[in-house]
């Protein structure tokens, strides 16, 4: 190491002696470092006011920095609620809709499947009055038969009841005969021929098909 302390040249990056003023290799005139230190401002000095004007800045600030996150969060809370809210009752909406339409639907099918019904049974008694329009003319006779015996008449008391079966000729007629009383304060007979007794005096027990009817004198006690 030399006794005479060297630099570095600043353009050539070649050292030489530092008693030169310029760089012997590039002729670069030399630059001393600066001795002073930087200044310091009385607001970085504790217990002035500057510093304490500065202290306070950074506090406010601080405070105004935590505002605006405060803000800002809850900015972003209310926007994923609006969301939120805006999302359930676009579902909702939706479902009633569905709800709606579906009921729409049941209730349309079950209006067709009404008049459907009404159009099957409208069909089923046209085929039934036609079958026994073509019955009815071919009947010939009827009697009417008490545990097979045929009874044109006959007496029963009060509260009793006889059973009565109608026989209708020819016997491939398979429309049956229709009941009726003559008299139902005296006797009623049911569909099925089945006389009761209601009061005493005397009616008819009639059995009809067609344009064929046949009578029973019946004497109630």
């Amino acid at each position: 190491m030399g006794l005479i302390p060297k630099t570095t040249c600043k353009r050539c990056g070649k050292p030489f002696d530092e008693w030169r003023s310029r760089c012997p290799h590039c002729g670069a005139r030399r630059v001393k470092a600066s001795q002073r230190a930087a200044a310091t401002t009385t607001s970085r000095k504790s217990g002035t006011a500057a510093n304490a004007r500065a202290a306070a800045n950074v506090k406010w600030q601080r405070i105004f920095g935590l505002v605006i996150l405060v803000l800002a969060i809850a900015s972003s809370v209310a926007l994923i609620n609006v969301s939120l809210s805006a999302q359930k009752a676009e579902a909702e909406a939706k479902a009633q809709a569905e709800a709606q339409a579906q009921a729409e639907k049941d209730e349309q099918a079950r209006q067709e499947a009404e008049a459907q019904a009404r159009l099957d049974q409208e069909e089923a008694d046209r085929l039934a009055a036609e079958e026994a329009q073509r019955n009815a003319v071919n009947v010939t006779s009827i009697t009417i038969t008490f545990y097979g015996e045929e009874r044109t008449e006959f007496s029963m008391n009060v509260g009793g009841e006889v059973p009565l079966k109608a026989n209708v000729y020819p016997l491939d007629i398979t429309v049956p005969a229709t009941w009726s009383s003559s008299d139902e304060s005296i006797l009623t007979v049911s569909e099925d021929g089945v006389v009761s007794g209601v009061s005493p005096g005397w009616a008819k027990v009639i059995a009809s098909c067609g344009n064929v009817s046949q009578e029973c004198n019946v004497w109630v006690r």
